[in-house]
């Protein structure tokens, strides 16, 4: 007998193939065989950065590089000496890379995006290993589904000085998102693992677009630890892909019982690349990254470059961060 969790995956996975039918009779019967999210191509940048910090007496030293076209970052790669691990807790020695792939005809339609890390905790023999991966399928421009997995395998500070102890976690979920004129009803759904506890969760959010490429979102995240409710709220202004000449911005709130946190940016010039994809793919990402692991932030994000290049958004960019979080006061034990 199959239990209501294997039906349910049945089920998901039948509508996800039905639709992939759908899709590629859509694709035969249009005049373009090509589905594409992305615009025109464009000859693809590879940028290189060797990196150097001296932090409290400690040295850090990086070497990291992309290759970038149209399609955003589709291949990455890192390597830090001394630098912190993900969680910004300890010491490591660091290997991190990671490809967006298009599996079936270099489609848009089917984009696969994997990625790991590797850390050696420094001045011991202890190792963290993280797995990050999530398969997109868009089968008409309207509709765009996501279906992730995340794994960490390694260590935790400890609460005695210089000590770690074992964590492993991992997180598995499902998304989707569907425009109805101007607006676009979002749903998650996904469940997770933390040193062998089960907490399931499940969240709706709706995104609407106005005149002139204003917008504004609203989501909820519903957790079986209720710590972990989630809201998010986030507005703000795209560029056209003809600069207009008018700044463009964006403020997103996350917001727990013993967590806020505050992104912002403004950007304007004429080189203004917060268009409507880069707009609604950060907003989409910052709310369904509530159910997935933290210590797989960069890789998610693409942003493995020691030095960050954000300034590239605009000729003029401004950024605003705020983060409010509970810190259990637990003494480290000598």
């Amino acid at each position: 007998m199959l239990n209501k969790r294997s039906l349910a995956l049945l089920a998901l996975f039948f509508l996800i193939f039905s639709l992939m039918l759908y899709a590629q009779n859509q694709k035969l019967s249009g005049d373009d065989s090509r589905y594409s999210v992305y615009g025109l191509p464009i000859p693809a940048v590879w940028k290189f950065q060797l990196g150097y910090l001296r932090d409290d007496d400690i040295n850090v030293s990086s070497l990291s590089f992309y290759k970038k076209d149209q399609r955003d970052r589709t291949l990455f790669f890192s390597v830090i000496n001394n630098g912190l691990d993900n969680t910004k807790q300890y010491r490591v020695q660091q290997i991190s890379g990671g490809a967006i792939l298009f599996p079936f005809n270099d489609d848009d339609s089917y984009q696969l995006d994997v990625g790991g890390t590797f850390d050696k905790i420094k001045n011991t023999s202890l190792d963290n290993k993280t797995l990050f991966s999530r398969f997109t399928f868009r089968p008409i421009r309207e509709l765009w589904l996501r279906i992730g997995y995340e794994y960490f395998d390694g260590h935790e500070s400890g609460k005695i000085r210089n000590t770690f102890d074992d964590e492993t976690l991992n997180s598995y979920y499902f998304a989707a998102k569907y425009k109805i004129n101007f607006a676009s009803p979002i749903a998650v759904v996904g469940g997770g693992k933390s040193n062998g506890n089960l907490n399931n969760r499940f969240g709706i959010g709706l995104l609407l677009e106005a005149p002139y490429q204003f917008y504004a979102f609203g989501g909820y995240i519903k957790s079986t630890d209720e710590i972990e409710n989630t809201r998010t709220i986030a507005f703000g202004r795209y560029s056209p892909l003809r600069p207009d000449g008018l700044p463009s911005g964006f403020f997103i709130w996350k917001h727990k019982s013993d967590y806020d946190f505050q992104l912002g940016g403004i950007f304007y010039g004429e080189r203004n690349r917060f268009v409507q994809p880069a707009a609604v793919g950060m907003l989409t990402g910052m709310f369904i990254s509530s159910i997935t692991l933290r210590v797989n932030s960069q890789l998610r994000q693409r942003k493995l470059m020691a030095v960050t290049d954000d300034y590239e958004n605009a000729d003029y960019s401004i950024f605003y961060v705020h983060l409010n979080q509970k810190i259990d006061n637990v003494p480290k034990i000598v």
